[in-house]
């Protein structure tokens, strides 16, 4: 027809449009910059670990610094994982995207052993028949144990805030005095408990977006894919809950936040929104994140190198209109 305009395939919008984003140095002169990226490999008790960060393209096109964060812990062999996401509007939300993630890795570790692995009958009890008041109990346990890591997390949020305020270096940034949203971020606080069999108990609290995904790749042509948790919005369609809202304070607000199940599990991945956006929906796009992993040599047969893999493949893979700072965390089981 004349006139109609063809529209290009996509890969050759993506070719083009990549050579027009630039790579700027992390900004000189700020306080507490993050690294361009971070990268780990942990072996627990009763995992593995593999993780990995990276500086979105928008962030390395303005010059800013990564928003995103992650820490990772064991408490005997439970693994604690927290992820969070700071707000992109919000000039030191990386700071209180690393104070969060710290501080619920570091609560999670001190109330599993004192409240969960520290007591053998709470455990034992947790692996019962679900029906059973005392696995119940049990898991309300380990529930509680999750959401006051959340409440410690954004405590440290507001700590943060409070030990920087006043202080020129940060005011300066921003021509004013700092506020407590200055600082806000999202969590994922993730704890993994073996059961034996090839099942694990898992339980999570996710406050905003990215994305819980447990994955059984032992059994179907497909990994069986349970998320645990869902992206969190605030008072109006599309807004994120950060942990500096009043209601994160709330244990009512973190109960409807919280989930817990048992079941079969080998592969656990948590990440932020700039990794989920590029696979959603969740039930089609995990599946296809555990082949491209596999692809990309991170998973499978166990790498000395994982972590550097995971990392090079987060900077480097292209999907058109994804430019958020990318984290991901990889438990095997």
């Amino acid at each position: 027809m004349a006139g109609e305009q063809i529209r290009p395939p996509d890969g050759e919008i993506t070719n083009y449009t990549a050579g027009l984003w630039r790579h700027l140095p992390l900004p000189d002169g700020e306080p507490e910059p993050a690294p361009e990226y971070a990268l780990d490999t942990f072996s627990f008790p009763g995992s593995s670990v593999v993780a990995a960060r990276v500086r979105g393209k928008k962030h390395k096109h303005d010059g800013t610094n990564c928003d995103d964060w992650y820490e990772a812990a064991s408490a005997g062999q439970i693994t604690c994982i927290a992820v969070s996401d700071g707000a992109g509007s919000r000039k030191f939300s990386r700071i209180g995207a690393r104070e969060a993630c710290r501080a619920a890795v570091s609560s999670l570790a001190e109330l599993l052993e004192r409240d969960f692995s520290g007591r053998p009958e709470v455990w034992e009890h947790a692996l019962l028949p679900a029906a059973d008041s005392r696995c119940t109990a049990a898991w309300g346990v380990l529930a509680e144990i999750v959401q006051k890591s959340v409440m410690r997390a954004a405590a440290a949020v507001e700590a943060a805030w409070g030990a920087r305020t006043g202080k020129p270096a940060y005011e300066s940034l921003l021509g004013r005095e700092l506020r407590l949203e200055d600082f806000s971020a999202t969590l994922l606080a993730v704890v993994l408990v073996p059961t034996g069999g090839g099942e694990c108990l898992a339980a999570a609290c996710q406050t905003g977006d990215g994305v819980i995904a447990l994955l059984d790749t032992k059994t179907g042509l497909s990994p069986a894919v349970r998320l645990l948790g869902e992206a969190d919005s605030g008072d109006f369609s599309g807004e994120t809950e950060f942990l500096t809202s009043p209601r994160m304070r709330c244990l009512e607000s973190l109960q409807r936040r919280t989930r817990i199940t048992r079941c079969a599990v080998d592969t656990v991945f948590v990440m932020t929104d700039g990794v989920s956006d590029d696979y959603f929906p969740p039930s089609e796009g995990m599946p296809a994140l555990y082949q491209d992993l596999r692809a990309a040599g991170v998973l499978g047969e166990a790498a000395a190198d994982a972590g550097q893999r995971l990392r090079q493949w987060l900077d480097s893979y292209a999907v058109r209109g994804s430019f958020d700072d990318r984290t991901l965390v990889i438990a095997r089981l």
